[in-house]
């Protein structure tokens, strides 16, 4: 084989590889694009999904919060209407109203005898005022606030009845820390003294026996 053949055979084994090289280059460039397509469309699903998934938790961590209310604070707003806030680092409620009823005043009872004990709340439900009798040592009982608010037509719009005697409790607490006023009551009807003077109590004059007995 003389000189010139040779080149030429080397020339067509050059340029197949050339040729074969180019197609190789590229194949690995579409597939390049196809992985990168796919490894694309992959993390896009994988956003949507956790997106997706994301949004779901939130959700159902919201309609948990609102159905159970769970609180952080009990406000009693300068008109008496009470407000309660409710806090979660992940779910963020808006503080609410959930009560049918405004506190119009707060006093301690006690008798002439020095005997104590007693709350009396002034409360406006619509169009409607209620005097409620207490007895301070009964609150903490479990459901005690609430059988009472109950009895005379205080609503608190809370699901769970736990929720609700936590909230009422909180409130308590709250109504206790404004009270400042003592009212003195008679033990018994007719002339009574009290501080050097006599007073007369009519039949039918709320008197300590009568205000022990709504308390219960």
């Amino acid at each position: 084989m003389n000189g010139n053949k040779i080149s030429q055979c080397l020339s067509n084994v050059e340029q197949k590889q050339y040729e074969t090289n180019i197609r190789l280059f590229e194949y690995a460039h579409r597939k390049k694009i196809d992985i990168d397509a796919a490894v694309d469309k992959e993390e896009r699903f994988s956003r949507i999904k956790i997106n997706s998934e994301y949004n779901r938790i939130y959700l159902q961590e919201r309609r948990k919060e609102i159905a159970r209310a769970r609180y952080e604070a009990v406000t009693i707003l300068s008109d008496g209407h009470v407000e309660l806030t409710v806090k979660n680092s992940f779910v963020p409620i808006e503080k609410r109203e959930v009560t049918n009823f405004r506190i119009k005043s707060i006093c301690r009872l006690q008798s002439e005898k020095g005997d104590d004990g007693l709350i009396k709340l002034d409360i406006q439900i619509g169009e409607r005022s209620v005097k409620l009798v207490l007895a301070n040592e009964k609150v903490g009982r479990s459901g005690y606030l609430l059988r009472k608010f109950s009895e005379v037509g205080m609503e608190v719009r809370i699901e769970k009845t736990k929720d609700k005697i936590n909230f009422l409790n909180s409130l308590w607490n709250e109504l206790l820390n404004r009270c400042r006023e003592t009212i003195i009551i008679p033990t018994d009807h007719g002339w009574i003294k009290y501080k050097d003077k006599f007073i007369f109590v009519e039949e039918g004059e709320p008197v300590w026996k009568d205000l022990m007995k709504k308390a219960k």
